[in-house]
């Protein structure tokens, strides 16, 4: 089953400049990264589906033959949640502004994936997941967890792919959908089989049971981003996967990725897969700042996550705030690498501590599927877990990080 993105966009950096106090309109808040005249228009939830066929009519309508510019590209349904996106010029997108249908319009952005560096050697990560006090001086780290680890739960990693023919994954990984060309196999980049590897991986992973579906939607495109339709479509394609085999109470989707603005699409994507009970676990951001000004680091609906130093400091490059929900470790993260089936990397970020987080979310789910049952009680239950003040510089962050119950739960 595979979405496609016609062809990326000539990129480049204007700011929206639109005014109006009809709909809510959402711009690019420092003026990174934005795709001239792409936008993402969301519908208000009470629009019906008559309605919503009329004013996709109409919308197409005004493109017309004769303008340059594509119209309409895609369309999402999650939920309550209606939205589509589209190539627009400026008349266009002010009748379309001044629709009572329409509830946000905001500039398509670039999206990248949340690595900070990579180096090559080391790790400590489950050590810290499952002890709450460590032998910081010492290189010998042990893992203690419960033997159900992860099984019978799936990851839906929305990164650069996954090579799932790597041994870590001993045939638990598979493809799942290819945004960008669905002639790639595995990945690319790297990013996504190390994201894996620290979630379900057989040595590096937390949810080791745990099987993993690849969406990738990044490519080739490892730096450089992909614009925010197509993270949306990625996103559209797991909750409908999870959805149609009734996967909701085992399954979560991780994203290690973001984008530097806050994006009203992508926070209420997540929020309407919150209310049909799918999880999201997504990074804050590796920027250093509050991540209450990125999506979706900012979704209320998600479990956000902030990364740790080896020593329990907030890393310097972490994003913090009230929108960050639990640390994780995210420096120096040894885990699989894209190269061959046996190769390793070691890489930093929020992209790491966030499988660190959703691999614990799964971890739980297989051990204690009654406290985990929608996705309220899972984040309650991994707060409640979790290790409490020894998070230093959290930085207005809720002060908790990661833990798993040391392989026998005592809350």
């Amino acid at each position: 089953m595979l979405f496609r993105l016609n062809q990326l966009a000539h990129l480049g950096a204007v700011t929206l400049g639109l005014v109006s106090a009809h709909p809510l309109v959402q711009t690019n808040l420092r003026g990174f990264d934005v795709i001239p005249n792409h936008y993402i228009i969301t519908l208000k939830d009470d629009i019906t589906t008559h309605s919503l066929q009329v004013h996709m009519d109409w919308v197409q309508s005004l493109s017309g033959n004769d303008s340059p510019m594509e119209g309409i590209r895609k369309q999402w349904n999650i939920g309550s949640w209606r939205a589509y996106s589209g190539s627009f010029d400026d008349e266009t997108l002010a009748q379309i502004r001044t629709h009572d249908a329409v509830e946000a319009i905001e500039s398509s952005t670039l999206v990248r994936t949340m690595e900070e560096i990579t180096e090559y050697n080391a790790t400590w990560g489950l050590e810290s997941i499952s002890h709450r006090d460590r032998a910081y001086d010492d290189n010998d780290h042990d893992y203690v967890y419960d033997s159900s680890a992860g099984n019978g739960t799936y990851a839906y990693i929305i990164d650069t792919g996954v090579r799932t023919t790597h041994d870590e994954f001993e045939g638990r990984a598979t493809k799942g959908a290819d945004g960008i060309n669905e002639d790639i196999a595995g990945d690319l980049c790297g990013h996504g089989t190390h994201v894996a590897g620290t979630l379900a991986g057989k040595t590096y992973g937390v949810a080791k049971k745990a099987s993993i579906i690849s969406v990738n939607v990044f490519g080739g495109y490892c730096h450089i981003g992909v614009p925010t339709e197509v993270i949306l479509a990625g996103y559209q394609w797991a909750v409908d996967n999870i959805t149609a085999t009734g996967r909701e109470q085992v399954s979560v989707i991780s994203m290690s990725l973001g984008g530097r603005e806050r994006s009203h699409a992508k926070n209420r994507a997540i929020k309407a897969a919150w209310q049909l009970g799918i999880l999201t676990v997504v990074a804050a951001g590796n920027d250093g700042r509050d991540a209450a000004y990125y999506s979706p680091a900012s979704v209320a609906e998600a479990v956000t996550v902030a990364a740790i130093t080896y020593n329990d400091a907030r890393a310097p490059f972490s994003n913090w705030g009230g929108s960050v929900d639990i640390f994780a470790p995210g420096v120096d993260i040894k885990s699989a690498g894209n190269s061959n089936d046996t190769a390793t990397l070691i890489k930093s970020g929020t992209s790491m501590s966030t499988p660190h987080i959703s691999g614990l979310v799964l971890y739980l789910k297989s051990l204690m599927p009654t406290l985990t049952d929608t996705p309220e009680a899972t984040v309650n239950f991994l707060k409640a877990l979790a290790t409490k003040g020894v998070v230093e510089n959290a930085r207005r962050a809720p002060n908790l990080l990661g833990f798993n119950g040391h392989g026998v739960l005592k809350l």
